[in-house]
């Protein structure tokens, strides 16, 4: 078998499969012929291509098992509670559901002699200076922050064969919930103001996108923490404002705000974008511009690829 049919023929899974990442991650590996299983929890992912495991992660020997089972060559570990106001409150919980399961999933992988990828954040980053490289210390600001740093932590210390990938991600979600960029067009279509952040700074990725990415990381053998980001940055202000001319819709329903008037409860970083200079290096290439994304974004949702995610959940 030469290196090609290996690298088609190498299963992976995907944990957190019926969310945003999760989702686009494994069907478009399932579009290029890969075997993929996924982890879920309340939502089953219904795929033709996917066999789904419902699992919670913090059931330890379960994981384990089932990974022992499944026997992946790949682990891509997307699952964690995202939602930063409910971490603030439920810190417990947060470090139970994002941080604890990574040190016996480490193992497990060890013992099967795969290679464990962890999604991690642009918001370990305290977010006062923005342009962030891998070697720039974190400073997380709150407690979901902080339970992806330590999970960060946990894999490095841990697994043998490991890649970490700090990113900010959109797209299309297969649950009824709202990334970012649905939430715009969602709320410009039905004629309602909305208010994007001028003071917050990022540089999003397109979900899809880091699909064909770790497959290169993984072909190439790669180790470490890699940042993986778009590679310019943009405010939400001015991200919001790009999608509406994008799709047609009234910019002048986009108002400027900033991040203190929306008086939130978990302290949040300012400018998080992020330098992706090590990981264009080691694959060779430029990571896509967030223009880029934003159009294949648009093309992903006329093309029917938003509506077949809407449909893969139960």
């Amino acid at each position: 078998m030469d290196d090609r049919q290996s690298e088609a023929n190498s299963r992976y899974l995907v944990t957190g499969v019926s969310g945003l990442l999760g989702l686009n991650l494994a069907s478009y590996w399932i579009s290029k012929g890969r075997e993929i299983y996924g982890l879920a929890w309340r939502k089953e992912a219904r795929r033709e291509g996917l066999q789904c495991l419902c699992c919670d992660l913090r059931d330890s020997s379960r994981v384990r098992a089932l990974l022992l089972e499944v026997r992946p060559e790949v682990v891509i570990h997307c699952a964690a509670t995202t939602d930063v106001e409910w971490c603030e409150k439920n810190p417990a919980d947060t470090f139970a559901i994002n941080t604890l399961p990574c040190s016996e999933m480490a193992s497990a992988v060890n013992d099967i002699g795969g290679t464990f990828v962890l999604i991690s954040t642009d918001s370990v980053f305290d977010g006062a200076n923005g342009q962030y490289r891998e070697n720039d210390a974190p400073r997380p600001l709150n407690v979901y922050a902080k339970s992806k740093l330590v999970a960060e932590e946990i894999v490095s210390k841990n697994a043998e064969r490991w890649i970490i990938l700090r990113t900010n991600i959109y797209g299309w979600n297969g649950q009824q919930k709202n990334s970012l960029a649905e939430w715009v067009l969602q709320e410009l279509n039905a004629g309602r103001m909305i208010t994007g952040f001028e003071d917050v700074i990022f540089s999003p990725l397109l979900a899809s996108d880091l699909g064909p990415l770790i497959e290169k990381i993984i072909a190439k053998e790669l180790q470490g923490l890699y940042h993986a980001s778009a590679a310019n940055a943009v405010s939400k202000y001015d991200f919001a404002r790009q999608l509406a001319e994008l799709y047609g819709l009234k910019t002048e329903a986009i108002l400027r705000g900033k991040l203190a008037d929306a008086k939130l409860t978990a302290p949040r970083p300012l400018n998080t974008s992020l330098i992706s200079a090590k990981l264009q290096n080691d694959l060779g290439e430029r990571m896509p511009s967030i223009e880029d994304g934003l159009q294949r974004f648009y093309a992903q949702g006329m093309n029917g690829w938003a509506q077949s995610l809407k449909t893969a959940i139960l």
